[in-house]
């Protein structure tokens, strides 16, 4: 009984701090045992490399339920609104996989003898992590719009269409590599994009539509989607992305193209 109480931690609270630190060993050492085996076996580095990241990557995902109740009572673990953990505890944990996702990332890329691509991985889970600064705003009091509750800001869907950004733009940025204009480019677009999901609450505060209502978040993730993914299929179509004329006048039309979409879509709505 005891040791399905450490295996399966239904009520952390219950668990003494003895019991945390076997629930936090055996979720940290149990996914690697296959790899540790191999290693006895062969003494090939490379996997005792990507051993080392995956136990980074746990312990930082473990390490949570030794302050267990600290976070419960400065953030609420729990929604009081909804069913599942609460926006602004989510803002605090899920950067919590960053720095294992980075180890991962380079290491596996180190294995493949492609150090490049894993640094260019990397950087996609550096500014989602920054979540972690803003839970005054990933947070549920952003679900109550006059007594309502609403779509708020959901810290997971927001962390992870901005990973998902990042991969695909510093994807594409390691595949022009040769080309640093190109590079430059991708970067700033995809950092960009990353930043202004960062920020909802800049763009709530300009834009005539509150996107903590589910319809409106989606219009904007889908006309900042269109915008992302058109500059990048241009770019891998061989457009010259460099401050000509007629680079400059595609540019705008893309700008004026997601404009009319989106006074199309208000006015239809409306």
């Amino acid at each position: 009984m005891k040791l399905l109480k450490i295996i399966l931690p239904l009520n952390v609270k219950d668990l003494s701090t003895k019991e945390r630190l076997l629930c936090c060993l055996f979720y940290t050492f149990c996914p690697i045992i296959p790899l540790l085996i191999l290693y006895l076996k062969y003494y090939d580095n490379q996997l005792l490399l990507l051993a080392l990241s995956i136990i980074v990557l746990m312990i930082c995902i473990s390490s949570p339920i030794f302050i267990y109740e600290r976070l419960d009572e400065e953030y609420g673990i729990y929604s009081s609104i909804r069913f599942g953990s609460s926006y602004q505890f989510m803002a605090k944990y899920l950067p919590l996989f960053a720095p294992g996702l980075i180890a991962l990332s380079l290491s596996l890329s180190y294995i493949l003898d492609n150090l490049t691509l894993g640094i260019f991985v990397s950087l996609s889970f550096i500014i989602p992590s920054l979540i972690f600064f803003r839970s005054d705003v990933f947070n549920d009091e952003n679900c109550l719009v006059n007594e309502e509750i609403v779509f708020g800001y959901p810290t997971g869907i927001y962390t992870i269409i901005s990973t998902a950004f990042g991969l695909y733009g510093f994807y594409n940025a390691y595949l022009v590599m040769n080309n640093i204009y190109d590079v430059i480019f991708l970067v700033i677009i995809t950092t960009t994009c990353q930043l202004m999901l960062l920020f909802p609450d800049f763009m709530n505060r300009y834009l005539p539509i509150d996107i903590r209502l589910k319809k409106y978040f989606l219009l904007i993730i889908s006309i900042l989607t269109l915008i992302f993914l058109t500059l990048i299929y241009s770019l891998q179509n061989q457009i010259n992305f460099n401050m000509t004329g007629v680079s400059i006048l595609k540019l705008i039309l893309i700008i004026v193209l997601s404009i009319i979409l989106y006074k199309w879509y208000i006015h239809k709505i409306k």
